[in-house]
């Protein structure tokens, strides 16, 4: 079966419409999964910093990553607990943030954590 010059084929359009859907969806919630991704090594450095130069320095280095990457407008330093773990240092971080879908008013809420111990054999 011939198409005619000019038409575009269903198949064409359904494939236009799953990458526009996937490129709105990727802009409206793919920064806040990067922001995870990044509080992962925050979580990481942190406990590490912790585990070398105590509990006050890993606070400090905990609240300068933050403003520097940019995540402090939604995620502050008092969503993470630093705490002793058995023969380590334990940084466990958790947060939320509510997202519109977009072309709607229907809100969802992702919720993140993240978790490190820096053993004292590291």
């Amino acid at each position: 079966m011939r198409q005619r010059k000019g038409r575009i084929s269903l198949f064409s359009l359904i494939l236009l419409l799953v990458i526009a859907a996937g490129i709105v969806g990727t802009k409206r919630f793919g920064p806040y999964y990067w922001d995870y991704w990044q509080m992962k090594e925050i979580t990481k450095t942190t406990a590490r910093t912790w585990r070398i130069l105590g509990v006050q320095s890993a606070t400090e280095k905990l609240g300068v990553m933050l403003q520097d990457r940019g995540l402090s407008d939604y995620i502050d330093a008092s969503f993470c607990d630093l705490s002793e773990f058995r023969d380590g240092y334990r940084v466990a971080c958790s947060w939320e943030v509510d997202v519109y879908y977009p072309f709607s008013e229907t809100i969802r809420t992702l919720s993140f954590s993240t978790e490190h111990v820096a053993q004292m054999d590291d």
